[in-house]
């Protein structure tokens, strides 16, 4: 059997994590990769005038940009480069991963989420999302998978590319939390929390520690909080969805500012 020509082969790469190559499934993702400076270097679909077509429609700001990147391929191709799975739209493409610095992260007057312990690719690139439209600062990721992952960029819609986006391990989290001057608020259930409510005041340049699907935030980093909050909930319920707190968070800030009542920037 021949090998695979390179772009399958930078698939794979990509889709295992190898290389500084991140895999873009879907015109959803590409649309906002683009639109925030990604370095898309190929683009590649068995439907080109269908990804013509959505394009003009979505997202005409960027049309250009993606015919000019687009290649035709077979349907065996596309199919040998998505491992047969469905994709949204008939569209794959590869982008250069941006190296995002702290330093990016931390000169931005905006509120920053910690991502500790989640397993769920899908939790995790909706958390992206949520941070990336009500422009938070970032996002530091804390034993989670890869915000590079294909599966965390199709559910980020591609705005990893929007927003500084690092990975530390707990111990370095701690370290690097530990030394910052903003308050730290860590979203938990349990006594030692504070309903949020209406009125409860949240730092606009606060760290947000939200723990994983299961364990929640871990002890190493639960106890730097300056603040304790939990969402309340209707008896019976003991916990919502990760991303569904992110949002709840980022909703009532947003509020806390005025985001909610005029356009946002």
């Amino acid at each position: 059997m021949s090998a695979p020509p390179l772009w399958i082969q930078q698939c794979d790469d990509a889709r295992h994590g190898r290389g500084d190559v991140a895999l873009i499934e879907g015109i959803q993702p590409l649309k906002h990769a683009l639109r925030f400076g990604a370095e898309v270097f190929g683009v590649f679909s068995p439907e080109p005038k269908k990804v013509h077509r959505l394009a003009s429609t979505l997202a005409p700001d960027i049309a250009e940009r993606l015919g000019a990147l687009l290649q035709p391929v077979s349907p065996d191709a596309f199919a040998r480069a998505t491992l047969g799975r469905e994709i949204p739209s008939p569209v794959i493409a590869l982008a250069r991963k941006r190296a995002w610095s702290f330093e990016e992260m931390e000169s931005s007057e905006r509120a920053k989420l910690v991502l500790a312990n989640l397993t769920h690719p899908g939790n995790v690139g909706a958390c992206v999302r949520i941070a990336a439209a009500f422009g938070w600062g970032g996002i530091v990721g804390v034993d989670t998978p890869s915000f590079w992952h294909p599966l965390v960029v199709r559910a980020a819609a591609g705005l990893q590319w929007a927003l500084p986006v690092v990975t530390l391990s707990q111990s370095e989290a701690a370290k690097f939390l530990s030394g910052r001057p903003e308050p730290r608020v860590v979203l938990a259930c349990g006594e030692q929390t504070t309903p949020l409510s209406p009125t409860t005041p949240l730092p606009q340049r606060g760290w947000f520690i939200l723990g994983g699907e299961r364990r929640g935030a871990p002890p190493k980093l639960a106890k730097l909080a300056t603040q304790g909050l939990r969402i309340p909930m209707r008896k019976g319920v003991s916990s919502i969805n990760v991303a569904a707190a992110a949002a709840v968070a980022c909703h009532h800030l947003a509020a806390q500012e005025g985001w909610v009542t005029r356009e946002a920037e």
